[in-house]
């Protein structure tokens, strides 16, 4: 199986916007680091949609938006993502919303989700510090982790 991530090489590249990913499955993805996610929006892709996806069982999140602004996440399943084989992935969660201070993830809406973490080092959605403070909608979503806190919300 293969993974689904949207790269833009620069903000004035345009090669990652306004993409519709959906009703796909992702499973079984192996890889070191920080990827590995089943779904990802990587710098510079702005205004995409990820609906109706399935990933479960992948080395990193389930989804990723890194560096994307106007990103819309409805209506997903995100179970046993994270599963870090390599002991690289840092940021373990289903669904992992994140920012540098020179690309930053701003006005996502999370919304109708299902997200469900099998590990206690497992999040069901993660937001860094920077990302935070920027405009997001989450709501609606069904969130389950059976031991621990289920969010990480930057400090």
């Amino acid at each position: 199986m293969r993974w689904i991530e949207i790269y833009s090489a620069s903000p004035t590249d345009g090669a990652g916007s306004y993409n519709v990913v959906r009703k796909n499955i992702v499973y079984g993805i192996k890889s070191a680091g920080n990827e590995g996610s089943a779904f990802e929006a990587d710098r510079w892709c702005n205004g995409n949609e990820f609906s109706y996806n399935i990933a479960y069982n992948n080395d990193g999140a389930g989804l990723t938006i890194y560096g994307a602004t106007n990103n819309n996440i409805y209506n997903n399943n995100f179970y046993s993502n994270s599963q870090n084989s390599s002991g690289e992935l840092i940021h373990k969660a289903e669904i992992r919303l994140l920012s540098s201070t020179s690309v930053l993830t701003e006005n996502i809406t999370v919304k109708n989700n299902i997200a469900f973490s099998t590990r206690t080092d497992v999040y069901c959605i993660y937001v860094d510090t920077i990302t935070s403070e920027r405009n997001l909608e989450i709501s609606s979503n069904c969130w389950y982790k059976p031991v621990g806190t289920w969010w990480f919300w930057g400090h």
